[in-house]
């Protein structure tokens, strides 16, 4: 299911990781980190598909402007905490 970014306030985000596979949690990592220079450099949307504390996978598309240890940071102020994403699509 696609939301908008400015609706991301009205989520709540899974509280355990949602990789458990080292390789996963790497991999992600890397996604982000690629969609963060996306983001600022050549002003690319990515989809970011995580998951909701329900159980639901949702995504959502928009720039990303910073990745800290714990959350994504979004274009708009929104954020993604980092346990919650499933991938990032480009």
């Amino acid at each position: 299911m696609n939301i908008a970014v400015d609706t991301l306030e009205n989520v709540t985000f899974t509280k355990e990781d949602v990789h458990s596979d080292r390789d996963r949690v790497a991999r992600r990592k890397y996604n982000l980190r690629k969609a963060t220079k996306l983001g600022n450099l050549y002003k690319r949307k990515v989809i970011i598909r995580f998951r909701t504390l329900e159980g639901y996978l949702k995504k959502v598309e928009a720039r990303v402007w910073s990745l800290g240890e714990e959350y994504v940071s979004l274009k708009g102020g929104m954020n993604i905490p980092v346990r919650s994403v499933e991938e990032v699509e480009f």
